[in-house]
């Protein structure tokens, strides 16, 4: 079910038909191969307990475990998918179930990486049978029965490989092509999506994209993108707050103090300089933890609040205030703004890259220094900065 992600039985469907002939659908006997789920309550509930997931995810897995695992057939008669890999004349025309071939998939695709890159058919025994690795699925809520009971059973019977430590589920995503406009299921067939090669030839900014699909993520409940609200955010988050807060440091840096970066003198540091500094100092440490918990949305955000800081400090400052009569301490809040963008460049890097590589090269920064560690480092003094660039063109209302 679209609204609810409860699986439903085919006999229970009403006035079901064929979406291709638009007749009736008829219920025929056919013989299937069956996975007896009600084997593995205890290893799913055990898996379950220690297993990172959202808690949403956890109390639907533990309402369907409470409930009673069922048997679920893991054949199906089409013309495409693998065939039944057994002797046995009831297997002619049979497939495997697309969710029972697919997770296996996961193992055998690394299997033939293993060997194609290293020549080692064997190596991917070190990403699925190694104790020293944690093993995670990324997932949307209607594959949620797939990664966090059919596959923990398979494997379970199995008895080789790793239990996932964590299946991290997004709920879903529907759109609207105006604000007005109701939600709608974003689907292919239906034609109600966003084409990325389409947004990307108008022009669009792949960070951008990421940088809201992100906002909106629906990590606890069910998200809409809407088109007004990506140009919005567009705007006044990456174009004003970021993208303008760059532009004008580096400018009036150089233009007063030329492309090299100096040493910055804590003897001119006023109380705000110290403070935003050590602000500067956490927030790598605050938006790590943030990933570690698999909270991107909130990560972003951390993220974002330390830019809009930024800003305030800017602002606070005035360096253009301040050089008119102290030349040496303005070139001090200057530098501490670049360092800030150093350490933006680096906790963007997960959400959006490309922006955080041209933040790099207009700091003239070196591959060693976009590790997330010197996120809290200052810049060398003697590195040569570049010109600065748009980073992000505002975008027009039509």
């Amino acid at each position: 079910c679209e609204e609810c992600g409860k699986v439903l039985d085919v006999q229970h469907l009403k006035g079901a038909y064929s979406v291709l002939s638009k007749q009736p659908a008829s219920i025929k006997d056919t013989a299937h191969w069956y996975l007896d789920l009600s084997k593995f309550n205890h290893e799913v509930s055990t898996w379950l307990d220690n297993a990172v997931t959202r808690e949403q995810t956890k109390k639907f897995v533990r309402g369907l475990v409470k409930t009673g695992l069922v048997q679920r057939a893991m054949t199906r008669d089409l013309d495409w998918g693998i065939s039944l890999p057994i002797d046995d004349p009831d297997a002619k025309g049979k497939v495997l179930y697309v969710w029972f071939d697919a997770p296996i998939g996961y193992i055998s695709n690394t299997k033939t990486a293993s060997y194609e890159i290293d020549g080692d058919a064997d190596k991917y025994q070190d990403w699925w049978q190694s104790d020293d690795t944690e093993i995670y699925h990324f997932i949307g809520e209607d594959n949620t029965v797939f990664h966090c009971i059919i596959w923990i059973a398979m494997l379970c019977a199995e008895g080789s490989y790793r239990l996932p430590k964590g299946v991290i589920v997004n709920q879903f995503v529907n759109i609207k092509a105006n604000k007005d406009d109701d939600a709608e299921k974003i689907s292919k067939s239906r034609g109600t999506a966003i084409w990325i090669k389409d947004y990307l030839a108008s022009g669009g900014n792949p960070d951008s994209l990421r940088y809201y699909l992100t906002s909106i993520a629906p990590e606890k409940s069910r998200s809409v993108f809407v088109e007004e609200d990506l140009t919005q955010r567009h705007n006044s988050e990456l174009a004003n707050a970021l993208g303008n807060f760059v532009n004008r440091v580096v400018s009036f840096y150089q233009k007063h103090y030329g492309q090299e970066i100096h040493e910055i003198d804590k003897n001119l540091n006023s109380d705000l300089d110290i403070e935003f500094n050590e602000s500067r100092q956490k927030i790598s440490e605050e938006v790590g933890k943030l990933i570690e918990e698999h909270s991107y949305k909130a990560a972003q955000e951390k993220a974002f609040e330390f830019i809009r800081s930024c800003n305030l400090y800017m602002d606070s400052r005035a360096p253009w205030k301040e050089r008119k009569e102290n030349p040496e301490s303005a070139q001090n809040i200057l530098l501490h703004c670049i360092n800030a963008i150093h350490t933006i460049s680096v906790i963007l890097q997960p959400f959006m890259p490309f922006t955080s590589s041209k933040m790099q090269h207009i700091l003239g920064a070196k591959e060693e220094i976009s590790d997330w560690k010197s996120a809290k480092k200052s810049l060398n003094a003697g590195i040569s900065m570049n010109q600065p660039e748009i980073l992000f063109k505002k975008i027009e209302k039509d």
